[in-house]
Order: C-alpha cells, then structure tokens, then sequence
C-alpha cells in the first residue's frame, strides 16, 4: 500500500512538472513574437526569435554578376540586419546594422503598407500589359527597354490582421516577389499602383543598407529559420 501510495505522489509530481514546462514553452512562445501597426490600424506580428528569418532583400544585376551575385540583406526577428554586398562594388564586403524594435516595427510597417504582403505579381503584369497595348494603339509605337535586374523580396511573418476583419487571407502570411526591370517599369508606369508601392519598398529596403552605422563584419552563415506559418 505505502508502495502503491508512493508511486501515485511520484505520478502527481511528474504531471505537475509537465504542466510547468508546458507553460515555460507557451510563456517563452509568447514572448518571442511582436507586433508592428501600420497607419490604417493593421496589425503585423513577427516572431522576436534571432534566427527566424523576416524580411529578406536582392538585386540580382544580371549582366554584371553571376546570378544571385548582387547586394543582398536578411532582417532576422531580433533586428540584426545581415548585409552582403559583392566584391565588384566599391562598397564590398560583409556588413551588419541593428536595428531597433521600433525601427524594426516602422520597417515591417511600410513594406506593409506599400504592399509586399499583397503584391500580385500575375495581376500587375496583366495590368501593365493593357496599358501598354493602350499607349500603342494610341501613338503606333511600342516602347520596349532591356532591364536584366532582378529584385527579390521576401517576407515571413506570423500574423497580419486588418481591423476589423478575420478571414483566412489574414492568418500567416508569407509573401515571395521576384520582378525583373522593377525600377525601369516603375519609371515606366507612374500611375500603376502595386509597381510604385514594390519600387518603394525596394527603396525602403536600400535605404537601409547605405546607414552609415552599419558595421564592417566577418564573413559567416548566419543560422536561419522561417518564422512560423511560412509555406
């Protein structure tokens, strides 16, 4: 009997210590994500985790590089920006900037808000597509200008919630946008609204890459996850 009575104390002290560790995890989970709110109310969340990648940025040059060869940055969740630009640049090498939570809040949204997260690649082409058709049947002249650049940007967050509104669009986003001539299309179609928001994010991004309190670093990996709900 005292045997059995032992065993069920030693079974009741094992549960209590799985409900403690449960809660440690839940408590630390919850503690690894923030929040960023755009200007028209939305909310973004991203994980705090420093190897969960969130915001990821590259120009491949093309003609001038080996693919994947140009500048590059990755934003990880606990704002170090990791950035690379290639030896062919007057500013090569390896570099590091540290940005703040608030600055990393700023940052998500305006990419937000100027449409990574909504960015349509198949409908923008479409869209520019017509509206060229329209300036050739007007002048009988097609414009056409060669722009080997490649713009890459990626986003990896946990949530987006617009205000007031819970649908599946809304739940773990993840958005992934390659489009080559982004800054000669830009100039190129002034009035398309999806081209001028993703050349402005693209700038956003450049922007902060050319702080002047970015540091020299070493040349190393950088250990990397995709922040939960990720495709």
């Amino acid at each position: 009997m005292a045997g059995y009575l032992r065993g069920e104390g030693l079974l009741r002290m094992l549960s209590k210590l799985v409900i403690l560790l449960v809660a440690v995890f839940v408590s630390t989970d919850i503690v690894q994500a923030r929040e960023a709110v755009t200007p028209s109310g939305a909310t973004v969340e991203y994980s705090h985790d420093p190897v969960a990648l969130i915001v990821s940025y590259a120009l491949n040059i093309g003609e001038l590089a080996e693919p994947g060869g140009g500048p590059k940055m990755q934003i990880y969740g606990d704002g170090l920006a990791v950035i690379h630009y290639p030896d062919y640049m007057t500013r090569a090498g390896n570099f590091e900037l540290q940005l703040s939570s608030e600055e990393m809040a700023a940052l998500l949204s305006s990419l937000v808000t100027h449409g990574v997260l909504a960015f349509d690649a198949t409908s923008a082409r479409a869209s520019m597509r017509e509206t060229a058709t329209l300036r050739q049947n007007d002048s009988g002249i097609m414009h056409y200008v060669s722009d080997p650049s490649t713009t890459v940007i990626e986003m990896h967050i946990v949530r987006y919630q617009t205000p007031g509104k819970v649908s599946a669009q809304s739940i773990n986003p993840d958005s992934t946008i390659r489009w080559s001539g982004l800054q000669t299309d830009a100039r190129q179609y002034p009035d398309h609204v999806a081209i001028q928001g993703l050349a402005a994010a693209e700038q956003t991004l450049r922007t902060l890459m050319e702080r002047p309190d970015m540091v020299k670093s070493a040349a190393g990996s950088h250990a990397t996850t995709v922040t939960p709900g990720s495709n």
